[in-house]
């Protein structure tokens, strides 16, 4: 009985292996047709396009280029320089900064602007161009823009001329506008004296908390005073600072009790 049982179940076994090598088979197949049915679909679908792009390359001209699109760039068309003025020049000194105050009309997109500013005398560049990358605005009406001109080493005393250029960085050779204005600029770079006797005098001692301090004004004309208290000789801890004073006084704000260290420096209207 025992062997019958185990042979029996072989022949049972064998079927059921039969049985799914068919089934399977018969899956496969039907997988197989419906894969063959989309690749005939899709070669069917590409046929219109592969003659489409057969005909264009009957059509075109050989060696054709196709170029990206270019970028429209901005134009400066005018610069116009408003301040300084020959009736209102500015006064500096070797060193110095000069804000110019200048318009410009671009057309174009809002884009950028290569601006040099440039110190002049009897027609010559002197030193270097302080030079400027702005963005523009794209209008049609002039558009104000302030920037400084550095006034370069070796500049004598005299009366100077500033020309502003300006074009698109991507642009080449000249500048495609310019503007010249003559005589807006003093220089005077002479060294002016430093202010003496000053009061109260060192060690002295004072029961006001409001002192008032004073000196004797150097040589000069149109002179200005910029005064700092600080509790240290450095002047690192500052108390009070002012600047632009125009007597040679000054009585301080309220101070506590301490010791204090004060100072004075004279500057006339060109910044010396």
């Amino acid at each position: 009985m025992r062997g019958f049982f185990v042979a029996s179940n072989c022949r049972s076994l064998n079927n059921s292996l039969r049985l799914a090598k068919y089934h399977l088979n018969n899956l496969i197949d039907e997988k197989t047709e419906v894969i063959k049915s989309k690749m005939r679909d899709l070669i069917h679908g590409i046929k219109p396009i592969m003659a489409l792009l057969l005909v264009l390359a009957m059509v075109l001209p050989v060696g054709i280029t196709l170029s990206p699109a270019t970028r429209v760039i901005a134009s400066v068309d005018l610069v116009t320089v408003t301040s300084p003025t020959a009736g209102t020049p500015a006064k500096s000194h070797v060193g110095g900064t000069v804000p110019i105050t200048f318009a410009l009309t671009v057309s174009g997109p809002t884009d950028s602007v290569d601006v040099s500013l440039f110190l002049i005398k009897s027609g010559i560049v002197q030193g270097t161009p302080t030079n400027y990358t702005i963005v523009a605005s794209d209008n049609s009406s002039p558009h104000s823009y302030t920037y400084n001109l550095t006034i370069p080493a070796g500049t004598v005393d005299g009366t100077y001329d500033v020309r502003v250029d300006a074009r698109h960085p991507s642009g080449s050779g000249s500048y495609t506008s310019s503007a010249v204005i003559t005589g807006c600029i003093l220089i005077l770079s002479t060294a002016i004296s430093v202010p003496t006797s000053p009061l109260p005098v060192t060690g002295t001692c004072t029961v006001s908390t409001t002192p008032t301090f004073s000196w004797t004004p150097p040589a000069g004309t149109g002179l200005t005073y910029n005064f700092q208290s600080a509790l240290d000789s450095a002047f690192t801890s500052s108390v009070n600072n002012q600047t632009g004073l125009a007597t040679a006084a000054y009585t301080s704000v309220a101070l506590t009790h301490a010791l204090y260290y004060w100072h004075v420096q004279a500057q006339d209207a060109y910044g010396n």
